[in-house]
């Protein structure tokens, strides 16, 4: 479980960087964040 929240988390980070800057970033980091 927790290496899934690494995991999940990672994955997070990796499209904050990747997506700086842009309205979509809110979109896919709302739903990631209130799983965690």
């Amino acid at each position: 479980m927790l290496i899934a929240l690494a995991d999940r988390k990672a994955k997070a980070v990796s499209l904050h960087a990747g997506l700086k800057g842009t309205p979509h970033r809110a979109i896919v980091l709302g739903p990631v964040l209130a799983q965690v």
